[in-house]
């Protein structure tokens, strides 16, 4: 194929580009988080989202705290979570270790 039938393939019929932008909007949604971890009065952790330029708009989700959550009943079951994104510790030397793993 030489480039110039390729330039009339693409240029011919526009089926598919509104379906390829929708997979790359799904795609963008799907970048993990990063998340930056809020230290609040009596040994708690809140949970807020960096923005992104682009990608997610709706900010975190359940999926987005379940392997932390996961996590955290299997190396710290003191740990409690109050909210979906507030957990309570025991003590300091646990949030240092949650901090060093979810940082």
């Amino acid at each position: 194929m030489k480039p110039e039938e390729l330039k009339i393939m693409l240029g011919a019929r526009t089926t598919g580009k509104s379906s390829l932008l929708k997979l790359w909007k799904e795609f963008d949604n799907m970048k993990p988080v990063k998340i930056i971890w809020h230290t609040l009065p009596g040994r708690k952790l809140k949970a807020t989202w960096e923005v992104q330029p682009r990608g997610r708009e709706h900010g975190l989700n359940e999926s987005d705290m379940e392997p932390i959550e996961a996590w955290l009943k299997e190396n710290m079951p003191t740990a409690r979570r109050l909210s979906f994104d507030t957990w309570l510790f025991k003590s300091d030397k646990h949030i240092t270790m949650f901090l060093l793993m979810w940082s």
